[in-house]
């Protein structure tokens, strides 16, 4: 019964020291500047651009429909009491 009691207080302890060596080493990584250091690319410092210059907006699709006007479009896609409705169709099955 003795050898019992000392065998589960032996585990007991060696369970604790090891849970208490891996808390202390994830206290101490800082994952936040492992992932910076590891995944991301040192950054260049922006260039200032003088505020008379005009500025070139890059898009994925240089397209006219990319500049158009506010008013412009609205009046596009508004749709006005006499121009004719479309006209449903019926489903064929």
């Amino acid at each position: 019964m003795k050898l019992l009691i000392v065998l589960v207080i032996v585990f007991l302890v060696i369970l604790y020291t090891y849970t208490y060596i891996k808390y202390k080493k994830r206290k101490q990584i800082d994952t936040v500047s492992d992932f910076r250091e590891t995944y991301l690319k040192k950054r260049a410092p922006k260039q200032s651009q003088p505020n008379d210059a005009q500025i070139q907006y890059l898009t994925k699709y240089n397209s006219p429909i990319d500049y158009i006007e506010k008013e412009d479009f609205i009046k596009e896609n508004t749709v006005s009491d006499d121009a004719p409705k479309p006209v449903p169709k019926k489903l064929q099955f």
